[in-house]
């Protein structure tokens, strides 16, 4: 085997690279630094879209006893249509799922025409009655003659 300079160098020099490599990695591991590239250029972090601070549990005494760490916080029951949300200032409440349906568009029409139809059923019998209270007066008005 022959001796390559060149070859030891370059050995060398990534020697040095992966010493440099794992010392950045465990600076970047102990703060809240964003990763640098090579070129020395900050890689933006992608941001967090944390937003919602919720838990599955049993049952309401479970939920009553969850800490919910300074933030607010929605507890979803396994067992039952219900959740709970504990507020910062200690509040609790309790609420029920609904399943929401959506109308078809027959239904909507089939809806409009019953109240038509009711609509129509009532102002016939109003007419009727006023028909009647009229008759009555004209025959009432015909025996005082």
């Amino acid at each position: 085997m022959y001796y390559n300079p060149m070859q030891a160098r370059a050995d060398s020099l990534m020697q040095q690279r992966q010493m440099i490599d794992s010392q950045l990695q465990q600076l970047q591991q102990f703060s809240n630094v964003p990763p640098i590239n090579i070129n020395n250029q900050i890689t933006p972090q992608p941001q967090s879209n944390f937003d919602f601070n919720g838990k599955w549990v049993s049952d309401e005494s479970e939920a009553k006893g969850v800490a919910n760490n300074n933030l607010p916080l929605i507890m979803f029951d396994k067992n039952n249509p219900i959740f709970y949300m504990k507020n910062l200032d200690g509040s609790f409440k309790k609420f029920k799922f609904m399943e929401v349906v959506e109308t078809q568009e027959e239904d909507r029409i089939t809806a409009l025409e019953n109240k038509f139809n009711a609509f129509l059923e009532q102002f016939s019998q109003v007419n009727t009655l006023k028909q009647e209270s009229v008759e009555k007066a004209k025959k009432g008005a015909n025996k005082n003659e």
